[in-house]
């Protein structure tokens, strides 16, 4: 009868020991799932972070820019223009803006469609945008309107920019016309602000328009002439 009590003793004992590791594996096995589980959790919030700073930046970029062309929109030219002249004082260098306008641009929209308007400003763009290796900032201010910050020129250098771009803007194909640019640029002054800058490029702009007009005017009236 002793016997026969030790041996159910002794299976009770292992069948406890064998329940105890059982019980310290499960335990095991949960904590280990529920690391996994804080894991999962903490790379999936990591994802939707990184996803919300990506679409942030991604806002923020598209809010500066113009839709059509890819360059910077009329804000956001003016908050490169706001640092550039910020800098331009703090460091007293010379910093230099060019406005330019397309000659010719209303026939092509009257003559060819908005869609060939549009192909135009989209090639005016892509020239402007090579002159970014010199470290220049492109934007279009609106309609044919575009404009270049330039860091680093004086008046002298910053005359030379507008001739290079107004050679580089000449002959671009506006349907079956061709357009090209009148080209107006000031040297930054100490103390002036973006709005007074612009306008003395854009007086400086539309006086060279108005000058390339009247030069129209006068070869239409020669040929007209010569009939």
């Amino acid at each position: 009868m002793d016997e026969r009590k030790g041996e159910i003793l002794d299976s009770m004992n292992q069948l406890t020991t064998e329940l105890e590791h059982e019980s310290v594996a499960a335990v095991s096995r949960l904590r280990i799932a529920q690391t996994l589980a804080f894991l999962l959790s903490l790379g999936n919030f990591f994802f939707i972070l990184m996803g919300m700073q990506r679409a942030r930046v991604d806002a923020e970029k598209a809010s500066v820019t113009d839709a059509l062309t890819g360059l910077l929109n009329r804000g956001g030219l003016y908050r490169e223009l706001d640092a550039a002249l910020a800098h331009s004082a703090s460091s007293n260098t010379a910093l230099g803006v060019m406005l330019l306008d397309l000659n010719g641009f209303k026939s092509v929209n009257d003559n060819f469609g908005h869609a060939a308007g549009d192909a135009t400003l989209r090639e005016v763009a892509r020239r402007l945008l090579d002159l970014k290796t010199r470290g220049w900032v492109c934007g279009r201010l609106g309609g044919d309107e575009f404009a270049v910050i330039c860091p680093g020129l004086d008046a002298e250098a910053l005359a030379a920019a507008a001739h290079y771009i107004n050679s580089i803007l000449s002959g671009i194909p506006g349907g079956e016309l061709v357009v090209s640019a009148s080209v107006g640029w000031a040297s930054v002054k100490p103390q002036q602000t973006a709005d007074e800058v612009i306008a003395v490029a854009d007086a400086m702009m539309y006086s060279i328009k108005n000058d390339h007009h009247a030069a129209g005017s006068h070869r239409d009236k020669q040929r007209h002439s010569s009939k």
